[in-house]
């Protein structure tokens, strides 16, 4: 059976061999900065939605897209208390 490569089999060796963590953390970052732009870009659609159902005293809508707007800014909240709570304290 073959062994699949590692990042840390790739990069151990060559230019990136001392900086792997950082070359982790680089692809996490921009991991993260593209979920977050995904859920800003949701949100702006679920609002424009919202107010569309408003301006037409659609209640159904309205209580759907408010639903969802509260589930997705849980959600972006809950990413961010994880994604930082490993970060130390500014003061």
């Amino acid at each position: 059976m073959k062994k699949s490569k590692t990042s840390t089999d790739f990069f151990g060796v060559g230019p990136f061999a001392k900086h792997i963590n950082e070359v982790a953390n680089f692809g996490s970052n921009m991991y993260l900065s593209y979920a977050i732009l995904e859920v800003m870009q949701k949100q702006k659609t679920l609002e424009k939605m919202y107010l569309n159902a408003l301006a037409l005293d659609d209640e159904e809508n309205m209580i759907l897209y408010k639903e969802e707007l509260e589930m997705l800014q849980s959600s972006f909240n809950a990413t961010l208390i994880t994604t930082f709570a490993s970060m130390p304290e500014i003061s």
